[in-house]
């Protein structure tokens, strides 16, 4: 007797994987805007400090400059700020001497040469034969001699 073939069951439905549910994009922290870095005031490259200038005295002296109604420029005790020789000096009270003259220098003068006065030689001493540069004094004249010529 034939046998029966079996019949098939019910097919399973294939298994499905379940897919993942999208993993959401992690939310980025804002980023900050860049402080600033502070610039450093520039340093001045080595710059010596200025040493006072030693204190002299805080009147000017006769005859010093001075500022006419300045108060940066006094002169000492009773000394007045006064026109002098077209500049303001530290005068005493009283009439204005004289204005001397200032000198001013002119052309430096070429010195002219001395006039040449023949110079004579005196005895024994060197000469140049027949030379009108040394002659000798007087009646002297220039002789031959060892080590060499001379007034005789």
């Amino acid at each position: 007797a034939p046998t029966p073939a079996p019949t098939p069951g019910p097919t399973p439905a294939p298994t499905q994987v379940p897919t993942p549910a999208p993993t959401p994009a992690p939310t980025q922290a804002p980023t900050p805007a860049p402080t600033p870095t502070p610039t450093p005031a520039p340093t001045p490259s080595h710059t010596p400090v200025p040493t006072p200038a030693p204190m002299g005295p805080m009147c000017n002296p006769e005859g010093s400059s001075c500022v006419l109604n300045g108060s940066e420029d006094q002169c000492c005790g009773s000394l007045l700020c006064r026109l002098h020789n077209g500049g303001y000096l530290c005068r005493p009270w009283g009439p204005t001497p004289a204005l001397t003259p200032v000198p001013t220098p002119g052309p430096t003068p070429v010195p002219t040469p001395a006039p040449m006065v023949p110079v004579c030689t005196p005895e024994d001493s060197f000469c140049v034969l027949s030379g009108p540069e040394d002659q000798c004094c007087g009646s002297l004249q220039c002789r031959l001699g060892r080590p060499h010529a001379s007034c005789q």
